[in-house]
């Protein structure tokens, strides 16, 4: 009988469990409403007297081409250092046939340059999600891409370190095949603290 009292116990116990906890899939989430390009969020896992991130419209123009940066970082006085430095290569690389990318050049404080200009080294010098931009552009860096548009809206929430997204499946791998007026799939992906990111 006692055993039989505790089986109920427990039973309704689970039953009066929010859902969300055992499932640890938020019910509210918010609405995107700006981009994953808002690298003056990033606050690196490095430290760094100055950083910009530069943007470039194609892997096909001259390496000496006109220098296009799109956000900075720290001390202005090392932006002339920082400028001699110039990529072809990069990443958030979307589709042809131009291949835009982006690459970061950061300056320390005994004035040596890292490079960020790969999907690798992009992470790692993010490290940490300390906020919601990192998380956006982390799912940008895997893949996926945020839409702040009505049409297709993502959304996303925050559990503990972690967030979830709901996004609309947009990418590398689709955009040569998507065709006009044909609704992309819904994806919920998940993007941990440590960067780590994948769809459920």
């Amino acid at each position: 009988m006692k055993v039989f009292i505790i089986f109920i116990a427990l039973v309704n116990f689970s039953l009066a469990v929010p859902s969300t906890l055992l499932s640890h899939k938020p019910d509210n989430y918010l609405a995107v409403t700006s981009d994953d390009s808002d690298f003056a969020k990033i606050i690196s896992n490095e430290i760094f007297e100055y950083w910009e991130c530069v943007y470039n419209p194609t892997m096909l123009e001259p390496i000496k081409a006109k220098r296009y940066v799109v956000s900075t970082s720290g001390n202005l006085k090392y932006a002339r250092l920082a400028k001699r430095i110039s990529s072809r290569s990069g990443f958030f690389v979307s589709c042809g046939p131009a291949f835009c990318s982006y690459y970061i050049v950061a300056i320390r404080k005994d004035k040596s340059v890292c490079l960020i200009n790969t999907k690798s080294a992009f992470r790692s010098f993010v490290g940490k999600i300390d906020n919601i931009e990192e998380a956006k552009l982390t799912l940008r860096n895997n893949g996926f891409n945020v839409n702040p548009s009505l049409q297709y809206q993502s959304s996303y929430a925050r559990i503990g370190d972690n967030y979830m997204f709901k996004i609309y499946n947009y990418g590398l791998q689709n955009c040569f095949s998507m065709q006009p007026g044909i609704k992309p799939l819904m994806v919920n992906v998940k993007v941990i603290a440590n960067g780590d990111c994948f769809k459920l």
